[in-house]
């Protein structure tokens, strides 16, 4: 974790294990996430970025995804749409169109 000080935003970047991590590894990624942002204060903004290694699949689902995310969702996908939900945050790079 990188935590950023600048106004009016603070940045916290993440970068997710890749899918031949084990279950427990990417667990652990996601807990200290989970700290993390229990830890920012309401006046701060957080920015979760990285390589989530995932697929969360076409069309709008529920609040965290846009109308353009890509394929056919895979299980990596399912819990980062879980967690998102959980977290009420969004997965940016779905409402735009990608190459």
């Amino acid at each position: 974790m990188i935590k950023l000080e600048a106004e009016p935003t603070d940045t916290v970047t993440v970068y997710m294990p890749t899918s031949i991590h084990s279950e427990d590894e990417i667990e652990e990624v996601y807990e200290r996430i989970e700290e993390i942002i229990s830890a920012v204060k309401a006046k701060e903004n957080l920015i979760i970025m990285g390589d989530w290694n995932d697929v969360v699949g076409e069309g709008k689902d529920g609040s965290c995804i846009g109308q353009l995310g890509l394929g056919k969702q895979n299980a990596i996908g399912e819990k980062l749409v879980e967690f998102c939900d959980e977290k009420r945050v969004v997965i940016a790079n779905t409402p735009f169109e990608q190459h």
